[in-house]
């Protein structure tokens, strides 16, 4: 069955039958980057060191990439532990790859979870949209979740106003390629995985 016919919206209509969801990146509806930037302020000054809003930029979007291509040609790469937690398949492939065995990641998401659900995601994916398709990644899949998870709030709320969906939060579930998701306390609880670069892949080491 597909997913659509699986959850109905409110009113017994098909979610696909909308034509257009707006979902928020964060600066759509609201900011959050300058507190983002203020807590990195507020880091790098408890470790005695000195940081700019050009700095917190470089670890965003493309730059990210940028940064990674330029850090790989250092002498630091071989002898400091990197942990970027915005990094992906596809912002990893972008950055040309990683053999110093010392980039790590962690979201909630990466293509080579060897679950029951993670496996079954990416089959549902390969399927759908051929062997060409761009890696799924822990944004995309993010993405993916999270329209499912606003679809089951919408489906038991009966509504799509934030006071009838904040009422049915608590205890929510939804299936997404990292397996089980539960709304708790208006807080998704969900499985975090821990991976290392080994060339083109982001390879599992721990789950969370």
């Amino acid at each position: 069955m597909d997913h659509a016919d699986a959850v109905p919206a409110p009113g017994g209509r098909r979610i696909d039958s909308y034509a257009a969801v707006l979902w928020d990146m964060d600066g759509t509806l609201v900011d959050t980057e300058p507190y983002w930037i203020a807590a990195e302020y507020d880091l790098v000054a408890a470790y005695g060191g000195t940081w700019t809003d050009e700095d917190a930029h470089t670890l965003v979007g493309s730059d990210l990439v940028a940064f990674n291509r330029a850090f790989a040609g250092s002498a630091l790469a071989q002898r400091v532990l990197r942990l970027c937690p915005a990094l992906e398949e596809n912002g990893l492939l972008g950055s040309g790859g990683d053999e110093t065995g010392e980039l790590y990641s962690t979201m909630g998401y990466f293509a080579s979870v060897a679950t029951d659900a993670g496996l079954d995601f990416v089959g549902r994916y390969a399927a759908r949209f051929g062997p060409t398709a761009p890696v799924p990644g822990g944004h995309g899949e993010g993405c993916y979740e999270g329209m499912w998870l606003l679809a089951a709030l919408a489906s038991r709320a009966g509504s799509l106003a934030t006071p009838a969906l904040d009422a049915v939060c608590d205890g929510t579930v939804v299936e997404g390629g990292r397996g089980r998701a539960v709304m708790r306390g208006r807080h998704l609880q969900a499985p975090v995985y821990l991976a290392r670069a080994d060339a083109l892949d982001l390879d599992v080491v721990a789950g969370f």
